[in-house]
C-alpha cells in the first residue's frame, strides 16, 4: 500500500525497443575513448576492450534472438552466457565510445546492467630460477629462510596425497597439458571424442578434451605463456614419480581454461566464459570442486560477480589471489578476490621467513589467509620449471589445498572445505590484522584435523564493546573442522539481559539455510558488564562458549532509513555555491550545529562548515573537499569531522548545483545543503540529494531524491561512501561501494541514545485494509509507544491521503511523548473514495512536518 506515497516507474521491455534503441546509440558522431580532462581520475586508470562490453538485458529482452536484426544495427551478440544472462555485444560500427553507449543503455531501462568489458592481467612477479627446492611446502631454512615456514605438506601427505577424484580449474593463461609432470594429472573430457572435429558432448565447443579456449571460443588449452602451467604445478604436479617437482597433490585432475593472452592480459567477459563452462560442467556430472583465480584488475563487473556468485550456487569454490599492488583492499577492493561473496577465498602472499611478502596486498576483513608466493618453483611449459613470485604463486597453494581436503572428505561442501582452512592457519604475529584469520596456511592442520572435538566460535570475541540499542548481529558457529550442521543455539546475555535463539534457516539476519552458520539480533538494552553464554545441543551433546565484554553507552548516532522521504526543494530559492572539480566553500552559519555525542550545550559546536564538490560537509575550514577518492570510515587521513553525504568523484563545476538556506524561525530553524543533479566526474548522469540540520537538535537528515547516474558502476551509492566521522578513531559508516540507497529515500541520524517511539494506527480494529459504505462512522485507534525516547518533545500529526492524492493535516498537538502510551479513539464519517490514513510523529515541534515516525492503514469507502 506504500506506493501511493511513491512514483510509479514504468519500462518497456520489447525486442524491438531494444534493438531500435541500440540502432540509435551506434547513429551518431565517434567520441574518443579517453577522458583527457580525467586523467587524475582512478577509472581513467582502468583499462577495458573498447571493441565489447557486457550487458544483461530485462525481462523478455533478455530472450533476443534476433541476431540479423542485431547485426543491421553494428552490433554482434559475441556470446550468450545462459547461467547469469549476461550478453557480450561486438560494437562493429564505433562511432560511440564504450563508456558513452554503456551509460545510455544504463539509462533506457531496458537493461539490469551495461558495463565495460574490463582487462584483468596476471598476478604473477616473473624472476629467474635461483631456488631448486620447494620451501613453501617444506621449509627447512634453506637459502635463508626460517625453518617451518611453511604449508607442512610433508606431515600432511602421511595421511592423503590427493586424488584423481577431485577436480579443479585454472582459469589463467592455459595449462600445457603435455607437461611431462602434469600429463598424469590432466583432465579428460568424458563426453569427447579427441580428434574427431565434433562437439560430442554438446557444450558448444569441439574437441575440449583438457578444457577451453574462451578468447578463441575453441577446445584447446594450451599454454602459450607460463603462467597457468606454474600455477597448475603448484597444485597438482605429479608426485612421486622421480621427476621434477610435487604439486600439493600428487593426484589430481585439472581443467584448463585459458583466457590470458600470452602477455597474461584478458578481458573480463572471457573469465565470465570459463565460469559459464564449469557451471556447464557441474550441472552435467562433471564434479567440478573449484577455480583457481591467479589474476585482477578492472573495476567492480556486476557480471563477473554474478558469474562467480552462480558458481557459488553450483558448489563451486572460486580461489583469487589478493593481488600485488601492496594494498589494503579494505579500503581499495581488488577484483575478483574482493567480491562479497561467501564461495571467494582470498589469498595473501608470505615470504620463506613467514612475513607478508613487500608485493602482497592485505586485508583484514577482505583477505582469508596468507600462503606462501615468493620465490616460488613450478611447472612451465615445455617440460621447464621455473621461479616465480607474487599472490598468483600463493593462491594455488591454498587452491590445492583445498582440493586435498576434498580428496580426503568427498561429502563436504565448500562451506566445510573453507571452514576446515580457514579454522587451521597458523597465527602469526606478522600477520595480525593484515588477513581475516590473521594467519598462514597450514595444510596438514586441516588433514589432521580433529573432527572428535567439536569448538564452539562466535563473532563476538572476549573483550567485545557494543553500544545500548543497537542492533547486534551474533553469528555462531560449531566446528567439528567442517561446520556441523542441525545443531539448536542459544545466546544468552547475563543474568537479566534475557535469551535469543541462533537459526541457520536463511532467513534475515542468516544468509544461507542449513550452512553450519547461526545468526540472531541481540539489542542491548542497558549499560553495564556482561557475560554472554552460547549454548549448543548437537546430538544430544552439549556445547558452551563463554563470552565477556561491555555494553557501552552510546557516543554515536542511530540511524533510521525506514522514515518517511520529504523533500525539500531549496534549488529556486537557496543560495548558489560555487564549486569546481574537487573544489570546496566554507561558510559561517546562522546557527550552531552540534555534532557528535555531547549536546547542544556541549564543546561538539559548529559555527562554520565547508561545503566540498565531492559530495562531503565537514566542520573546518579545510581542503578535505579535494579528495575525490572515497574510502571507508574511519578515514585515517583527516582530523576533521565530517559528514560523507554521498562521497563520490563527483563535478558540480557547472551553474546552479549545489545551494544551501535557512529556514523557519529561531529557535526551530533548518539548514539545508541540496546536490542539484550533480554529474560525476566524467559527466556521467546526475544525481541530487540533499542534508537538513535542525536548530537545538543533534538530528541530521539526509535525503535522496534522484541517485541514478544511469551507470550501474555509479548507480544508488555503488561508488559512494555514506556516513559520518567524529575523528580518526571513531565512525559510522552506512555504506560504502554498495548499491545501498535507491530514488526518494531519507537517512534520520539521531542521538536519543535510546530506542525509537513506535506507532500504531488501526481502523474499525484493523492493522491494514479496511472496507466500509459512504459516511458510515469510521474509528480510529491511535497506539503510541514511547520506545525509550521518554520525555523526547515531538507533535503528533493525524494526516489523510485523498483518492485524489492530496495530503491533508487533519490535527497537529504539541505533546510530550511520555503522556502519550496510551490508546485513544475518534470516530466520524468518511465519504467515498479510497484514502490512505497516517498517524506521524515528528521529532520537532515547529511548523514543519518532517514524517520522521508513521504508521498508515487504508479505508475503503465504497458502495456495497
Amino acid at each position: 500500500m506504500l506506493t501511493l506515497l511513491n512514483t510509479i516507474y514504468k519500462r518497456n521491455v520489447f525486442i524491438a525497443a531494444t534493438l531500435f534503441f541500440i540502432c540509435l546509440l551506434l547513429n551518431v558522431s565517434f567520441a574518443d575513448l579517453s577522458d583527457s580532462t580525467s586523467s587524475h581520475k582512478s577509472e581513467s586508470c582502468i583499462d577495458f576492450n573498447p571493441d565489447r562490453i557486457i550487458v544483461k538485458f530485462k525481462g523478455e529482452v533478455a530472450g533476443i534472438s534476433a541476431g540479423g536484426v542485431i547485426e543491421n544495427a553494428g552490433i554482434n551478440i559475441l556470446k550468450t552466457f545462459n547461467c547469469t544472462g549476461v550478453c557480450v555485444l561486438e560494437l562493429v560500427d564505433k562511432q560511440k565510445s564504450v563508456k558513452e553507449i554503456c551509460d545510455q543503455l544504463n539509462q533506457s531501462g531496458m537493461v539490469e546492467y551495461a558495463e565495460p568489458d574490463y582487462i584483468v592481467h596476471a598476478d604473477a612477479i616473473p624472476n629467474d630460477p635461483r631456488f631448486p627446492d620447494l620451501w613453501g611446502l617444506n621449509n627447512i631454512g634453506q637459502s635463508g629462510g626460517s625453518p617451518n615456514a611453511d604449508i607442512d605438506a610433508p606431515e600432511a601427505w602421511n595421511s592423503e596425497t590427493g586424488s584423481n577424484s577431485v577436480i579443479v580449474a585454472v582459469i589463467d593463461t592455459g595449462v600445457d597439458y603435455n607437461h611431462e609432470d602434469l600429463v598424469g594429472n590432466m583432465w579428460i573430457n568424458p563426453g569427447e571424442t579427441p580428434g574427431n572435429g565434433i562437439d560430442d558432448d554438446g557444450n558448444g565447443y569441439i574437441d575440449d578434451i583438457h578444457g577451453i579456449n574462451s578468447i578463441l571460443g575453441t577446445g584447446d588449452s594450451m599454454d602459450n605463456s607460463n603462467h597457468g602451467t606454474h600455477v597448475a604445478g603448484t597444485i597438482g604436479a605429479k608426485g612421486n614419480n622421480g621427476i621434477g617437482v610435487a604439486g600439493v597433490n600428487w593426484d589430481i585432475k585439472i581443467i584448463g581454461c585459458k583466457f590470458l593472452n600470452s602477455f597474461g592480459i584478458g578481458s573480463t567477459s572471457d573469465a565470465i566464459e570459463c565460469l559459464e563452462y564449469l557451471i556447464w560442467l557441474k550441472n552435467n556430472g562433471i564434479d567440478v570442486k573449484l577455480s583457481n583465480n591467479s589474476w585482477g584488475g578492472g573495476g567492480f563487473s556486476q557480471g563477473l560477480h554474478d558469474a562467480i556468485e552462480a558458481a557459488g550456487d553450483a558448489g563451486i569454490l572460486f580461489c583469487a589471489s589478493a593481488g600485488n599492488a601492496s594494498n589494503d583492499n579494505d579500503t581499495t577492493p581488488s577484483y575478483p578476490s574482493g567480491y562479497d561473496l561467501p564461495n571467494i577465498i582470498a589469498v595473501a602472499s608470505t615470504d620463506r621467513n613467514d612475513r607478508l611478502s613487500s608485493f602482497s596486498s592485505y586485508g583484514a576483513t577482505s583477505v582469508d589467509l596468507a600462503a606462501p608466493g615468493s620465490s616460488i618453483l613450478s611447472t612451465t611449459p615445455g617440460n621447464t620449471y621455473s621461479t616465480f613470485s607474487g599472490t598468483s604463486m600463493s593462491a594455488p597453494h591454498v587452491g590445492g589445498a583445498c582440493a586435498l581436503v576434498w580428496a580426503q572428505n568427498p561429502s563436504y561442501s565448500y562451506l566445510d572445505v573453507k571452514e576446515t582452512i580457514l579454522s587451521t592457519v597458523d597465527v602469526l604475529q606478522n600477520l595480525t590484522g593484515k588477513t581475516l584469520t590473521d594467519g598462514r596456511l597450514n595444510i596438514n592442520n586441516a588433514i589432521n584435523c580433529d573432527a572428535g572435538n567439536p569448538q564452539l566460535t562466535s563473532s563476538l570475541q572476549n573483550g567485545f564493546e557494543v553500544t545500548v540499542g543497537e542492533d547486534v548481529i551474533v553469528k555462531t558457529k560449531l566446528v567439528a573442522c567442517a561446520l556441523l550442521k542441525g545443531a539448536a543455539v542459544t545466546a544468552t546475555f547475563g543474568s537479566t539481559g534475557g535469551q535469543i535463539n541462533l537459526l541457520d534457516n536463511g532467513v534475515a539476519p542468516d544468509v544461507t539455510a542449513n550452512d553450519g552458520v547461526y545468526t540472531g539480533t541481540w539489542v542491548p538494552s542497558s549499560v553495564t558488564a556482561l557475560t554472554v553464554t552460547i549454548d549448543a545441543v548437537h546430538n544430544t551433546n552439549n556445547y558452551q562458549l563463554l563470552i565477556n565484554g561491555d555494553v557501552m553507552s552510546f557516543d554515536g548516532y542511530h540511524y533510521d532509513d525506514t522514515v518517511v522521504f520529504n523533500w525539500i526543494d531549496i534549488s529556486g530559492t537557496g543560495t548558489p555555491v560555487p564549486l569546481g572539480d574537487d573544489d570546496f566553500a566554507h561558510f559561517q552559519i546562522p546557527f550552531p550545529i552540534a555534532f557528535y555525542g555531547t549536546g547542544i550545550n556541549s564543546q561538539a559546536i559548529y559555527n562554520n562548515i565547508s561545503i566540498g564538490s565531492n559530495g562531503q560537509i565537514y566542520f573546518d575550514n579545510n581542503s578535505f573537499g579535494n579528495q575525490y577518492s572515497n574510502s571507508t570510515l574511519p578515514y585515517s587521513n583527516t582530523s576533521v569531522p565530517f559528514i560523507a553525504l554521498f562521497w563520490d568523484d563527483l563535478n558540480p563545476s557547472g551553474s546552479n548545483m549545489v545551494f544551501w538556506e535557512v529556514r523557519g524561525t529561531a529557535p526551530n530553524r533548518q539548514l539545508i545543503v541540496q546536490y542539484n543533479q550533480v554529474p560525476h566526474y566524467n559527466r556521467v548522469g546526475a544525481a541530487t540529494f540533499e542534508i537538513v540540520f535542525y536548530e537545538n537538535s543533534e538530528n541530521i537528515l539526509m535525503q535522496y531524491l534522484d541517485v541514478d547516474f544511469g551507470n550501474a558502476n555509479y548507480n544508488n551509492g555503488s561508488s559512494a561512501t555514506i556516513g559520518m566521522q567524529r575523528d580518526q578513531q571513531f565512525a559510522q559508516q552506512y555504506s560504502f561501494n554498495q548499491p545501498s540507497l535507491q530514488n526518494d529515500m531519507a537517512i534520520l541520524w539521531y542521538q536519543t541514545g535510546q530506542i525509537p517511539p513506535s506507532v500504531k494506527i488501526k481502523v474499525n480494529g484493523n492493522d491494514d485494509l479496511v472496507s466500509v459504505s459512504p459516511n458510515d462512522n469510521v474509528t480510529y485507534s491511535l497506539s503510541i509507544d514511547a520506545g525509550d525516547s521518554l520525555g523526547l518533545p515531538v507533535e503528533l500529526w493525524l494526516g489523510v491521503m485523498s483518492p485524489y492524492g492530496t495530503f491533508r493535516i487533519l490535527s497537529g498537538i504539541d505533546i510530550p511523548l511520555i503522556n502519550l502510551s496510551d490508546t485513544n479513539l475518534f470516530t466520524f464519517p468518511l465519504p467515498a473514495g479510497i484514502w490512505a490514513w497516517f498517524i506521524i510523529i515528528d521529532d520537532k515541534p515547529d511548523d514543519v512536518l518532517d514524517l520522521k515516525w508513521y504508521d498508515w492503514a487504508v479505508v475503503l469507502s465504497l458502495p456495497n
